[in-house]
C-alpha cells in the first residue's frame, strides 16, 4: 500500500512502516486487516500526540488481536479523519476520541487501548473523587445544622431573656405591693428544706 506522509501528519519513524507499522512496534502483522482496518491503524498508531500513549497502543495491538478488532470494527469507507482530545476539568484527560468516518460516526476511546492496571488506576481515581463529592455534600449538610441549631440557640436565648424580664418586673410588683421578697424567698427555702 502506498502510504503518504499528509496521511498522518508527519514522516513514519522506518520503512517497515509501508508495511503497516514500525518494527520496532513489535505488531503482529500476521492478523488479516482490509485496507481501511490498515489506513485506521496507521492513524492511531502515528498521529498519537505523546510518546508513552504511543508505546502503550505498540504493546496493546502487540499482544491482543481483539484489541484491532474492536478498533476497526465496522469501518467501510474512509479512515480516521481527525482527533479529539478532552479534558476533564483539570484532572487527567479521561478520553481521547477518534472520529471515524464511514457509514456512521464511530467513537475509539483511550480507554480501548489502556493496559488493565492504567484503567484500574483511573477507576480508583474516580472512586476518590466520589467519596470527596460524597464529604463534601456531608460536611454540607452538617454545617447547615450547625446554622440551624444556633438559630434554635439564639431563640431559646431570647426566650430566657424574655422570661428574666417578666420576673424581675413581678418582683417589683411585689415589693410595691409589700411583700419582703429577701423573707419570701428565704421562707421558700426553708419549706422546701423541711419537706
Amino acid at each position: 500500500m502506498d502510504w503518504k506522509m499528509d496521511d498522518f501528519g508527519f514522516e513514519p519513524e522506518s520503512d517497515a512502516w509501508q508495511y503497516g507499522f514500525s518494527d520496532e512496534a513489535g505488531i503482529n502483522l500476521d492478523i488479516e486487516l482490509g485496507e481501511e482496518e490498515e489506513e485506521t491503524l496507521m492513524f492511531l498508531f502515528w498521529r498519537h500526540k505523546k510518546h508513552w500513549s504511543r508505546s502503550e497502543i505498540q504493546d496493546e495491538l502487540g499482544y491482543s488481536d481483539w484489541v484491532v478488532r474492536r478498533v476497526c470494527e465496522n469501518l467501510e469507507s474512509t479512515p480516521l479523519v481527525e482527533v479529539d482530545e478532552r479534558e476533564n476539568d483539570g484532572d487527567i484527560p479521561d478520553t481521547i476520541v477518534y472520529t471515524i468516518s464511514s457509514d456512521g460516526i464511530q467513537y475509539v476511546r483511550q480507554n480501548d487501548l489502556k493496559t488493565p492496571t492504567e484503567v484500574e488506576n483511573r477507576e480508583e481515581i474516580q472512586d476518590i473523587k466520589s467519596k470527596l463529592t460524597y464529604l463534601h455534600n456531608r460536611y454540607e449538610s452538617l454545617e447547615e445544622r450547625v446554622n440551624e441549631l444556633e438559630k434554635e440557640n439564639e431563640y431559646l436565648r431570647k426566650r430566657t431573656d424574655a422570661l428574666e424580664f417578666y420576673v424581675k418586673q413581678f418582683l417589683v410588683v411585689a415589693e410595691n405591693e409589700g411583700y419582703d421578697i429577701q423573707d419570701w424567698s428565704r421562707q421558700s427555702s426553708e419549706g422546701n428544706s423541711g419537706s
